[in-house]
């Protein structure tokens, strides 16, 4: 199998996982309201860096233990599902909806964490200087 070939099916299957989905479900809802909950969280201490790298450990360890949620997930989704989107693999939960946007949102965390240090790093500087 080439490589082209090879991209092509990922392409095919992940396009058939998201045709599948019902994003009206509750559980989809709350996980958009979560992230958007955690920008917002992330945008609004972005002076303070204590909450941004509280926020940005959480983010980490929240974004190994995918594996673990998918695996609970796929044993008890009747709680909160009309159907079963979590396969053990844990590629839709894994990927598509909780490692990569909660690594993003880590991403958005370091760039404030990144910001917030280089203006403590003109900062000192500019009193070196006096």
């Amino acid at each position: 199998m080439s490589k082209a070939e090879f991209l092509q099916q990922l392409i095919v299957l992940i396009y058939n996982k998201f045709e599948q989905i019902d994003f009206n479900e509750r559980f989809f809802v709350g996980v958009v309201i979560f992230y958007v909950a955690l920008i917002f969280f992330i945008t609004l201490h972005r002076k303070y860096v204590f909450p941004l790298l509280v926020t940005l450990f959480s983010l980490i360890f929240l974004a190994f233990s995918g594996m673990s949620i998918n695996d609970w997930l796929f044993e008890n989704w009747q709680c909160f599902l009309k159907k079963n989107y979590f396969e053990e693999e844990g590629i839709l939960l894994v990927f598509f909806f909780w490692t990569i946007p909660l690594l993003f949102i880590a991403l958005y965390d370091i760039l404030w964490l990144f910001v917030k240090l280089v203006k403590w790093l003109t900062k000192t500087q500019q009193k070196e200087r006096i």
